[in-house]
């Protein structure tokens, strides 16, 4: 009976010490990328978005984008222009920021897009 509070805190120790961070889970989606496994990569990258800090705007764009290109290479353009709105929606990118994103391969699939000119 006494053991039960030690037992517990050691479960709550090990279960919060086996969680993934933002960082694993870009490394993961970089593979699954590289693998050509586009959808999974895209998930990987938009579970890695969530656990960001929000307030790094350049990191979490940078993983907007990769999961963007993961998403429109995998044939979800749906998902990939959400994630192109919310990059378009921060206010401190730089002209250069949309020429790359134009100029951009993995893009292609979206350029016939009605969206696509709107963006």
């Amino acid at each position: 009976m006494k053991y039960i509070p030690i037992l517990l805190c050691c479960l709550l120790v090990a279960q919060f010490s086996i969680g993934q961070t933002a960082d694993v889970l870009k490394k993961r989606g970089d593979s699954l990328y590289n693998s050509k496994d586009f959808k999974n990569s895209a998930i990987a990258y938009s579970s890695a978005i969530r656990q960001m800090n929000q307030a790094d705007t350049i990191l979490v764009n940078n993983t907007r984008w990769a999961a963007a290109c993961s998403w429109s290479l995998g044939s979800y353009p749906d998902s990939a222009f959400i994630l192109l709105n919310k990059i378009a929606a921060t206010k401190d990118l730089t002209f250069s920021y949309f020429i790359d994103v134009i100029s951009d391969n993995d893009f292609s699939s979206l350029h016939n897009e009605k969206r696509w000119v709107e963006l």
